[in-house]
């Protein structure tokens, strides 16, 4: 694929204004648990004048989150937290209260309304919730390839054997139809 682009074209003139940094990372315990760990931080590139807090200078976080999900091998969710180290008001902290009742739901499909359903709309924070959305993609990142790798006595999450991977039709290059699937899982290839 010749014409695929490896990088954004240059941009027009522009100044910088705002930062999102979300960064996620995984973890396996020595307990045999996984911790899904992620922050979130919004920055200006100016003076901003926070509505409680006063002035923030350049770079001085107007949100910055933190989250924590435990999870055993098979995606339950054992443990949840949240933390608000910098958030525009302190009835912001409000928001955390649901957290804990992720528990005993799975990272798996319907990760995303186990998460709003315990924080959807006025119950929660969107940039919370944000953040417990990018914890499924880190937790199926970390721990898929490093039980397929490292644990094969268990192999990759799926339902039972005989199934098919969790991730297939879930983007262009795992779709039934891709010649991906074709060389890798040919059992469930289907022809366009």
């Amino acid at each position: 694929m010749a014409d695929t682009p490896r990088d954004l074209p240059q941009p027009a003139p522009r100044r910088h204004i705002h930062t999102r940094r979300v960064t996620t990372q995984g973890f396996l315990r020595d307990d045999g648990l996984w911790d899904i760990d992620g922050e979130l931080f919004d920055e200006k590139s100016y003076t901003y004048a926070d509505r409680e807090r006063g002035p923030l200078a350049p770079g001085q976080p107007m949100h910055h989150m933190r989250a924590r999900v435990t999870v055993d091998n098979d995606m339950k969710v054992v443990d949840a937290q949240a933390a608000v180290p910098a958030i525009p008001f302190g009835y912001c902290a409000g928001a955390l209260g649901g957290v804990a009742q992720l528990k005993g739901t799975s990272m798996g499909a319907g990760w995303r309304r186990s998460v709003d359903a315990v924080m959807g709309s006025t119950r929660g924070c969107t940039h919370m919730r944000e953040l417990f959305y990018a914890l499924a993609t880190t937790a199926f990142q970390t721990i898929s390839a490093y039980r397929e790798q490292h644990m094969p006595e268990l192999g990759p999450p799926k339902a039972n054997d005989g199934e098919q991977p969790f991730f297939l039709d879930q983007c262009y290059s795992w779709a039934h139809t891709s010649p991906v699937v074709a060389v890798y899982f040919p059992q469930f290839h289907r022809k366009r």
